[in-house]
């Protein structure tokens, strides 16, 4: 497939346009900088962004996208914007409250997917200003809410024409299977951490087979750097010197050649820029199989995400 950066990938449900691959991420977003990002990237070609009520920035999207929409450098039919229910919210009727914020501050009517941010059920507190609730041991506060009660309430919003499609965060196969098995409206997508360092090749692999879109969030593998990260990997910065890119493109455009969407974020506008000229990058079938197997040497792969969001304070991830 030859790619640009408004290429969409035809999903398995949802009357859209398909999503498209590239786009921008929010997370950890300084703040009064987001706007700007926003506006930046919708007037350099970007037309997917990516949020979540929990980044606790959606207002400033909405400017930003509000922006953008009136200067004409985009219209709504055009955007796609994804946004995530945090984990206090999961219980069924406070779903679509938790919506209505959420497009409140983005200004919008509705949104184009909507994802459960983590499997995680939490006791039900305000998303803005206790998202994370703890008990007196510092142990996250597990709520008792079944993941396909919280679905259910999820496709009604669907039904009612607030989200065009839904997905998932950071949901691992027996989760992603349990939705399979008990919904109507089946998930078009799985939200993960995904880089050279952590390719999920067997998510990767197990969605495939079920029609189920990986979206790669912290592309760069840059999260945390105390230890190794994608960015400075001997393997992308030579790649980066072979192909004239930065590492991030050489991460980035690797993901996207192997079907990956991939969400960098980013708010400083000459970045917001660079990350999307990898649109005339191509990796060989060599260079793509070095980095495919770049997570098996000894010490490089990890992930670099993995919250103690499960009861007892357990992490959510068992690897």
């Amino acid at each position: 497939m030859d790619l640009n950066i408004e290429t969409r990938i035809p999903l398995r449900a949802g009357k859209t346009q398909g999503m498209p691959a590239f786009g921008l991420g929010t997370w950890r977003s300084e703040p009064n900088k987001v706007t700007e990002a926003v506006e930046c990237a919708l007037s350099n070609g970007y037309i997917h962004l990516d949020c979540a009520a929990v980044y606790n920035n959606e207002h400033e999207v909405g400017e930003g996208i509000a922006r953008a929409l009136q200067a004409g450098k985009i219209n709504r039919d055009k955007l796609w914007v994804t946004s995530k229910l945090w984990c206090t919210k999961f219980r069924p009727e406070d779903v679509k409250p938790a919506l209505q914020r959420t497009l409140n501050d983005l200004r919008l009517d509705y949104v184009d997917q909507y994802l459960p941010h983590w499997p995680c059920p939490m006791a039900p507190t305000d998303v803005y200003s206790d998202p994370m609730p703890k008990d007196e041991h510092g142990v996250i506060r597990v709520a008792d809410v079944a993941l396909t009660d919280m679905w259910r309430a999820m496709e009604k919003l669907v039904d009612e024409g607030l989200v065009k499609t839904l997905g998932m965060s950071n949901f691992n196969i027996e989760e992603t299977k349990l939705i399979l098995d008990n919904c109507d409206i089946p998930p078009v997508v799985d939200q993960v951490e995904c880089h050279p360092l952590f390719p999920q090749h067997a998510l990767r692999d197990f969605l495939k087979s079920e029609n189920i879109e990986l979206v790669a969030y912290s592309p760069l593998g840059n999260v945390n750097t105390d230890g190794p990260t994608a960015l400075t990997d001997p393997l992308i910065c030579d790649l980066g010197n072979k192909y004239s890119k930065s590492p991030a493109q050489i991460c980035l455009r690797w993901n996207l050649q192997r079907g990956v969407i991939v969400i960098p974020k980013s708010v400083t506008p000459s970045r917001v820029v660079e990350n999307s000229k990898v649109f005339d990058l191509q990796l060989s079938a060599d260079d793509m199989a070095r980095i495919n197997n770049l997570s098996e040497h000894e010490g490089r792969g990890r992930r670099q995400i993995n919250p103690d969001f499960r009861p007892g304070g357990a992490k959510v991830f068992k690897d």
